[in-house]
């Protein structure tokens, strides 16, 4: 009985120092090239910590946060910040996904919308909080333009394998581009495009975090600061 009262003392007190336990944690998938390197860096530190992921689009992390089944979201920055704290990532731009034998056809390191314009679109659905959708039909509109929108999707696997099978063009964040396509996709710049996207670490500000998830944005973030942080966050 003794022997077992010392194991539960030194299991509350690695409890309590964060050193064990489940850490909750959301991601995006324009934001997951971002989590190996953190998650990596993060088990150094702290080994017997589980942590249990989620994966969806970001409006779909948004809920998971308030109703604190996750303390902490890798995904795009929600249009409303008030019940939450950001720590901004690295922006990236949009670009115009295509397959490799129409990207070869194209002979140009960049392209412009009235280009784009003549491709079927595939178009990322949109996202209640977020602007994606509205800022890819915005970019057209403001030239005047009108896309000839094919397909919807809010799922970016399955919007990148119609683009393999040359269902069309997809406009999106660069990081949604998935090393599994590296060989039948091209990623091709939007010369008259300048808007970008902007991938956060998103907590709920007004729920105490434990142990565990400081640590991670502690020391995680500040190891990882200089590679992945915004230079003026």
């Amino acid at each position: 009985m003794i022997n077992q009262l010392d194991y539960v003392k030194t299991e509350i007190a690695a409890l309590e120092g964060g050193l064990m336990g489940t850490l909750a944690i959301g991601v995006a998938t324009s934001c997951a090239k971002y989590l190996h390197e953190m998650i990596h860096a993060y088990r150094q530190h702290y080994p017997d910590v589980f942590i249990k992921m989620y994966k969806g689009d970001s409006a779909y992390l948004e809920q998971l946060l308030l109703t604190e089944e996750i303390e902490l979201a890798f995904m795009l920055q929600p249009a409303d910040l008030t019940n939450y704290d950001v720590i901004r990532l690295k922006q990236e731009p949009f670009v115009v996904v295509m397959p490799t034998s129409w990207h070869q056809q194209l002979a140009t390191p960049a392209i412009s919308l009235q280009q784009v314009n003549k491709y079927p679109l595939l178009m990322l659905g949109a996202m209640d909080g977020f602007s994606i959708h509205e800022n890819i039909l915005n970019f057209f509109s403001l030239k005047n333009l009108t896309p000839n929108i094919v397909l919807e999707c809010k799922d970016i696997f399955t919007l990148l394998n119609f683009v393999v099978e040359k269902i069309g063009v997809a406009i999106l964040p660069q990081s949604e581009i998935h090393d599994v396509f590296a060989n039948q996709l091209q990623a091709v710049a939007i010369k008259d495009v300048t808007s970008v996207t902007k991938p956060s670490i998103i907590t709920l500000k007004y729920a105490t975090p434990s142990r565990r998830a400081r640590f991670f944005m502690d020391v995680v973030a500040a190891i990882l600061m200089e590679k992945y942080l915004e230079v003026n966050n």
